[in-house]
C-alpha cells in the first residue's frame, strides 16, 4: 500500500516497516533548516530523509540500513521524488559505516519492538530488533560520526528514557531537548523525542499532544503535518 503525500508518493512493501506517526513526528520536529550534512540511521522506506529534504533541499542526506529490501525501496522512492535534492541510500550497518566528513545532524527512528520479543513476522521484516543495534551502540557510534557542534535527534519509547540518559552520561553526551509525547490529553506518555549533542547545555523539557479528544490533530501537530499530508 502506497502513501500519498502532497509532493510525493511513498511506495511501501511488506518486507519493510511502513510509514507511521513516529516517523512523521520526528521528520517534522527536527530542526534541519541550517543542516548541511545529515545522516539517517535505519532509513527503511527513506521517508524521513525525503520529508527532511522537502523542508531543506539544500542539505546532503545519507540514509543507511542493513536491509537490502529497505535500501532498494528507498532508492525507488528517491527515483520518484520530484524535489531536486542530494540524497543517497546505502546498505551498511551503523557499526561498519565509514565517512570522510562528520555529520552536523544524525536522525533515527531506531529499532524496537513494543513487547520486546521477535515475532515471526518481525524476523521476516529484517533487522529492527535491539539485538542488532542496541541503544548504547546507537549512541556510541553516532557520537563518532557527529561533528563537534552536531546534534542527534530521534524518537524512542518513553520507558527507555532513564536508560538513554544513563548512556548519555557514560558517553559524555548531553540531551538538550526532551519532548514527552502523548496521543491525547490524559493518556500515558508512550514516546519521547530527543535532541542530544557533544557539548554541555541546558535541557529543555516539553510535552506534545498528538490528537484532540475528537481525534483531530492538535494545532501544533497540524501545523507540522500540513505541508505533507494530502488530506490536511
Amino acid at each position: 500500500m502506497n502513501f500519498q503525500f502532497k509532493q510525493f508518493t511513498l511506495q511501501q512493501d511488506s518486507e519493510v516497516f511502513k510509514f507511521g506517526t513516529d516517523a512523521a513526528l520526528l521528520a517534522t520536529w527536527i530542526k534541519n533548516k541550517n543542516s548541511k550534512h545529515v545522516l539517517e540511521i535505519g532509513t527503511g522506506t527513506g521517508v524521513i530523509s525525503l520529508m527532511m529534504a522537502q523542508r531543506n533541499p539544500k542539505a546532503n542526506y545519507t540514509g543507511i540500513d542493513i536491509s537490502k529490501q529497505a535500501i532498494e525501496l528507498a532508492q525507488k522512492n528517491l527515483s520518484n521524488f520530484p524535489i531536486p535534492s542530494q540524497i543517497k541510500f546505502l546498505k551498511v550497518s551503523l557499526q561498519e559505516f565509514e565517512t570522510k566528513s562528520n555529520f552536523d545532524l544524525i536522525v533515527s527512528n531506531p529499532p524496537f519492538f513494543e513487547n520486546g520479543t521477535k515475532s515471526s513476522a518481525a524476523v521476516n521484516l529484517g533487522a529492527r530488533h535491539t539485538d542488532t543495534l542496541s541503544l548504547f551502540d546507537l549512541l556510541e557510534n553516532s557520537k563518532k560520526l557527529l561533528s563537534e557542534n552536531g546534534k542527534i535527534s530521534w524518537i524512542y519509547p518513553s520507558r527507555y528514557l532513564d536508560q538513554i540518559l544513563k548512556y548519555c552520561k557514560e558517553l559524555t553526551l548531553y540531551p538538550i531537548e526532551i519532548v514527552l509525547v502523548r496521543s491525547k490529553i490524559g493518556k500515558e506518555v508512550k514516546r519521547v523525542l530527543m535532541t542530544i549533542q557533544k557539548k554541555p547545555g541546558d535541557c529543555k523539557r516539553e510535552e506534545l499532544i498528538i490528537e484532540e479528544q475528537n481525534r483531530d490533530y492538535t494545532p501544533e501537530v497540524l501545523t507540522r503535518f500540513k505541508p505533507f499530508y494530502l488530506h490536511l
